[in-house]
């Protein structure tokens, strides 16, 4: 886990800030697959490692447009 989360920050890195050697906050997103690594207290540790915030999941609890298919009138 610690090697793939590692060279995933540091290619968004090289990309987002290649003139600054400056450590930066970088949002980390769990992707959608069935299986992968608890949000526990390994992967809060990998994260903090590496100045990355992770942000909870991408459904109807957390996204403010998911599943809106008409608006309410005015």
């Amino acid at each position: 886990m610690d090697d793939q989360i590692r060279l995933c920050q540091e290619k968004i890195r090289a990309v987002q800030y290649p003139w600054d050697a400056a450590p930066h906050l970088i949002c980390y997103g769990q992707p959608g697959v069935d299986t992968w690594y608890s949000y526990g207290a390994e992967l809060t540790a990998v994260l903090d490692k590496y100045n990355l915030i992770s942000r909870p999941l991408f459904d109807a609890a957390h996204a403010s447009v998911y599943g809106i298919t008409t608006v309410a009138p005015i």
